[in-house]
């Protein structure tokens, strides 16, 4: 048996001492402490020394996959229990730490060569930056979900349906609109269309800073998409200088309009046949 597979094997053994060591250790700075939670976490982190401990008894076995697994459960338990980032990383790295202690003692024991302790650490070193790497992936797709959230979240509040009469709804848009609001705009104002059978909707542009091309375009589609529902779509609050810019553009909306939202329900409400 070489000394790296002895060494392996060695520490396969005392998997179970040094996660406890490394748990005690760590007790104080840990943020939760309970009994229940200490022990599910001796048992995993005795896995991961485990499998690293194994990549030095079969060099062959794929402990890469392995020990990428293990870190991606790791990172979804610390997300879960709300571990701050920096910390949970911070604590995977002192696996390097408690498993080279483990190993000096073990050096001294033996009387390892120079040359095993190398080999050791060429094999072990790589696999936890690489687990670290995963753990901090984790980590970093979490945050990318939760800021697309966040943001799906934000745009859908900026695109607004407020039912005002029994088939009538206003949508008030402000801002800039680009291409991905303007599909949540979309699915926003089809879905609830839909849901609340609404027959006129108004859609009030006074708060749309800049309408070119691309705007406009998006727009008609918008409308265009309403009509095919059966529900009339109706613009207000179109600009003077955004419908002069629309005009030199040769942009046209094949839709009825009004100077301003107060005027098109006042109609809507005084004019029986205004939605016919």
């Amino acid at each position: 048996m070489t000394e790296m597979k002895q060494i392996g094997n060695m520490l396969i053994e005392k998997k179970y001492d040094i996660a406890q060591k490394m748990t005690d250790e760590q007790k104080q700075t840990l943020k939760y402490n309970s009994d229940e939670f200490l022990e599910n976490l001796i048992n995993i982190r005795a896995e991961v020394i485990g499998i690293i401990a194994g990549s030095l008894v079969d060099s062959q076995h794929d402990s890469v996959t392995d020990i990428s697994e293990k870190a991606k459960e790791l990172s979804s338990k610390a997300i879960q229990l709300e571990i701050q980032m920096d910390e949970a990383i911070k604590s995977v790295s002192q696996y390097r730490k408690y498993i080279w202690d483990a190993i000096s003692n073990i050096a001294e024991e033996e009387d390892l060569s120079r040359q095993s302790i190398i080999k050791m650490a060429q094999q072990i070193d790589p696999l936890i930056d690489h687990a670290v790497y995963i753990f901090s992936t984790g980590y970093v797709e979490h945050h990318k979900q939760t800021l697309k959230e966040a943001t799906d979240s934000f745009l859908e509040l900026s695109a607004p349906i407020v039912p005002l009469l029994d088939d009538m709804a206003v949508m008030p848009l402000v801002g800039d609109i680009d291409t991905y609001r303007a599909q949540v705009i979309l699915d926003t104002v089809l879905n609830k269309s839909t849901q609340w059978k609404i027959g006129t909707l108004f859609i009030d542009l006074s708060g749309v800073t800049v309408v070119d091309t691309q705007v406009a375009q998006e727009i008609i589609k918008i409308t265009n998409s309403l009509i095919l529902l059966g529900v009339k779509p109706i613009l207000t609050g179109i600009r003077p200088e955004i419908a002069h810019t629309m005009v030199q553009l040769g942009i046209t909306m094949e839709v009825k309009t009004k100077a301003t939202l107060k005027q098109a329900i006042s109609d809507y409400i005084n004019n029986p046949i205004y939605n016919n």
